[in-house]
C-alpha cells in the first residue's frame, strides 16, 4: 500500500457524499494502462477485487474511501479470509492511509471531487436563484468555503482538471499562477475565455427554458434546482407517466438536470429520464402480476408419504 501516512490530510473533506451519484466516471485508458489493471490479465479474481472497492469507495462517506479494516475490505471485495490475504498487497496498490484512518484512492478521489465540486456549484447558483426570486438575502459562505476545500483538494490531485477552471479558486494563486498571470498559458486563457461565453450562452438557455416552462408569468407549480414546471406541464407529466410518483422522480433527477452537459434542454433531457423510468416502472409492474400469477397457477407441492415401512 503506498502513501501509508498516517499523517496525510484526507484526500476529501469530511462531508463528502455522493451516495445518490449513481455512475461513477471511468478513465478508461487511463484504467487500461495501468500496471496493477495489467496484472489482473494473469489472476482475474484481482481485476474483479479492484472494481469492488473502486464502487464501494465512490458510495462510502467520505468519497473514494474505505475502512482499514481487512474483515470489512474483504467483505466490500467479495473474497473470504484466505483469498482476501492473497491479494490484499496487490489490490490496495497506490491507497493511501490518511490521519482519519482510512484509506483513499486518489484517482477515485479525483473523480469524486470534480463530482463534489459540481454539486456545490449547482447549490450556489440555486441559492442565488431562489433569493433573487424571493427576495431573500443570500449567505454562500459555508458553500463557497465547501466549494475552496474542494478546489484545493482537486489541485493538490491534479492541477489540470478541467473543472478546476470553471471556478474561481485559491489554489492556483497559492502557487503563484493566477487567473490572467504572465505564467497561464495562451491556451488556458482561451479555453477560459470559450467557457465563460459558452457559461453565457447556456445562463441565456436556460433562462428562455424557465420562461417558456412557466408560460405568461403564472406562478411555478413545480420548483426543484434547474426543473420549474408550470401547473400545465406538471399535469400533462402526469398523465404521461402515471407509473411514477412525479414530484419525487422530479427531485431526484434536480441534480442531474443541473449539471452543465443538461442544464441547457434540462425539459427535454428530464422529459426523457421520466420516460425510461415510467416503463422500467411499468415492466416491474408486470413482472410481479406474471410471478404471482404463475404461483397461482402452479401445481400444489407433492406432500410426503406418510407410509413407513
Amino acid at each position: 500500500m503506498a502513501g501509508n501516512n498516517t499523517s496525510a490530510e484526507p484526500l476529501t473533506s469530511s462531508d463528502c457524499d455522493l451516495r445518490d451519484f449513481a455512475y461513477m466516471p471511468l478513465d478508461v485508458r487511463r484504467l487500461l494502462t495501468s500496471d496493477t489493471w495489467l496484472e489482473a490479465a494473469d489472476d482475474p479474481k484481482l481485476g474483479h477485487v479492484l472494481i469492488c472497492l473502486w464502487a464501494e469507495a465512490w458510495h462510502q462517506v467520505p468519497a473514494a474511501s474505505l475502512p482499514d479494516n481487512d474483515r470489512v475490505l474483504a467483505r466490500f471485495a467479495m473474497c473470504d479470509g484466505p483469498e482476501w490475504h492473497r491479494l490484499r498487497e496487490q489490490a490496495l496498490e497506490g491507497w493511501r492511509h490518511c490521519s482519519d484512518g482510512r484509506l483513499y484512492h486518489p484517482v477515485v478521489a479525483e473523480k469524486a471531487l470534480e463530482a463534489w465540486l459540481e454539486r456545490l456549484m449547482h447549490r450556489k447558483l440555486s441559492a442565488a436563484g431562489n433569493a433573487k426570486r424571493w427576495g431573500a438575502s443570500l449567505d454562500v459562505a459555508s458553500i463557497t468555503a465547501a466549494m475552496n476545500d474542494a478546489c484545493s483538494r482537486l489541485f493538490a490531485l491534479n492541477p489540470r482538471s478541467r473543472l478546476l477552471a470553471k471556478v474561481v479558486h485559491p489554489a492556483r494563486t497559492a502557487v503563484g499562477i493566477a487567473v490572467g498571470s504572465p505564467q497561464e498559458s495562451h491556451e488556458d486563457r482561451k479555453e477560459k475565455e470559450k467557457e465563460n461565453q459558452e457559461r453565457k450562452k447556456d445562463n441565456a438557455a436556460l433562462s428562455a427554458d424557465r420562461r417558456r416552462s412557466s408560460g405568461s408569468g403564472e406562478p411555478y407549480a413545480f420548483e426543484a434546482g434547474v426543473i420549474c414546471l408550470n401547473a400545465k406541464n406538471l399535469e400533462a407529466w402526469r398523465k404521461d407517466y402515471p407509473n411514477l410518483s412525479l414530484e419525487a422522480e422530479l427531485r431526484s433527477l434536480s441534480e442531474w438536470a443541473g449539471r452543465p452537459e443538461n442544464a441547457k434542454g434540462w425539459f427535454h433531457a428530464v422529459q426523457g429520464g421520466l420516460a425510461k423510468r415510467n416503463r422500467e416502472s411499468a415492466l416491474a409492474v408486470e413482472r410481479v402480476k406474471a410471478e404471482a400469477t404463475a404461483r397461482a397457477h402452479a401445481p400444489p407441492a407433492r406432500q410426503p408419504s406418510a407410509y413407513v415401512p
